[in-house]
């Protein structure tokens, strides 16, 4: 996002390429996997650098007039959605992750191994 067309657009136009270049692009890995935080602070960061052409900004864009929201907290929605499509759904996904993952537990206390799912 760095480069010339940090340069030419405006205030305006850069805030717009941050919406649909870094939150548009990834609707789809946060709604099926599970954003680590480190990464989202990651992208607030560089999507700052943009905003601001690399200079120090005492204004919080994120969550203020920008209308940008943080990152972890849409990743943390989209977890939940998960959940809720989980229990709510009848879906071949649903009942394939309640057979494999969830079982006699509670999803809060599902036992976690390195080799399940992301998701």
């Amino acid at each position: 996002m760095e480069g010339w067309q940090s340069k030419i657009l405006s205030f305006p136009g850069r805030l717009e390429r941050i919406k649909t270049v870094i939150y548009n692009t990834l609707a789809y890995w946060y709604q099926a996997y599970k954003c680590a935080a480190s990464v989202c602070r990651e992208l607030e960061t560089m999507a700052a650098r943009f905003l601001w052409k690399g200079k120090v900004h005492a204004w919080s864009w994120l969550e203020g007039g920008a209308g940008i929201r943080r990152l972890s907290d849409i990743c943390k929605a989209a977890e939940l959605k998960l959940i809720w499509r989980c229990y709510t759904s009848d879906s071949l996904w649903a009942s394939w992750m309640k057979y494999n993952y969830v079982k006699h537990h509670s999803i809060w206390d599902a036992p976690v191994s390195l080799m399940d799912s992301g998701t």
